[in-house]
This record gives C-alpha cells, structure tokens and sequence, in this order.
C-alpha cells in the first residue's frame, strides 16, 4: 500500500468519530433572534476519501527536445536543450530523483549564464533552476546531470508571466 494511502486511511480512522459526533443537531432553546451554530467535522470526510481510493496519475510520455530519460547507470550525462523558447525563467520538472553538476544558459543575445548547481539533488516536483528577473529568449540549455534513482525523467520548463 502506498504512503499517501497509508496516511488517509488512518486519518479517516481517527477522524471517524470525532465528525460521528459533530453531526448536526437540532437545537431547541434560545428564542427570537438567538442563533446556534454546530461545528461539522463532515467537509473533512470527503477529501480523505477521495485521497484514499485516488489511483496515480499515469506519466506523461517523454517526448520533444526539453525532455530527457535519465538512468542511474550511465552516471552523470550533458543533457542538450536546443529548443528556443521565452520566459520568465527556467524550471525543471522531475520525475524521480536527480543531481546536478552545472548548467549553461545560452540566451538569444549570445550572452551565457553558466550555473554551479552544487551536485543538488531533487526529487518529484517542479524547481526553480534560473529566475531571469523579467521575459527573456533563450537559445540553449545545457545541463550536467544524473539520475539518483534508478531512473528519472526530466522535463525543462519556462515560468511565463501571469497576465
């Protein structure tokens, strides 16, 4: 059983009675004008089922040239982007986990921006590798990287203005 199965089904456990007894009751007191409120555990109940019956999302196929299948026995690899695009800034988006050595920015002016990553390793999720401050073009992106996992895949991304 996965992790984030194990967790709503036992978070459903324990919350199982506390929403049994904050079901709503009908009040009978007060008078005009007094009003009651109950407090309801139920809006909880829902989400919780739903996270415990989810199935995960099936992986999108790596495709196109901002993607790349990465595998823990090939050790460290360059990894070539030539695939001109604009934005904001630059983001990788992970599927397994993977360390990065350097990357190169190579922008539309000519002008490079070579990054020391420090051997960073990140897992699943989508992370900043570059803010460029405002819209730019870029040419080329080379990075250094490996997979950390048994096998990895890694998309490059461009952050776009929110309009």
């Amino acid at each position: 059983m996965c992790h984030r199965r194990m967790i709503a089904l036992v978070a459903i456990l324990l919350l199982a009675p506390l929403a049994a007894d904050a079901a709503p009751r009908a009040y009978s007191g007060g008078g005009p004008g007094h009003r009651s409120m109950l407090f309801s555990w139920s809006w909880l109940r829902a989400p919780f089922a739903w996270l415990a019956h989810s199935e995960p999302e099936p992986k999108a196929p790596c495709q196109g040239p901002t993607c790349f299948e990465l595998s823990k026995t090939r050790g460290f690899q360059v990894l070539a982007c030539d695939a001109p695009d604009f934005g904001t800034g630059l983001y990788v988006d992970l599927d397994g986990s993977v360390q990065f050595r350097s990357a190169e920015i190579v922008f539309e002016a000519g002008e490079v921006d070579r990054l020391d990553l420090q051997y960073a390793t990140r897992t699943d999720g989508i992370f900043e590798l570059r803010d460029f401050g405002r819209e730019r073009t870029v040419r080329s992106v080379l990075l250094i990287a490996r997979a950390a996992s048994p096998a990895a895949t890694m998309r490059i991304r461009f952050g776009r203005a929110m309009e």
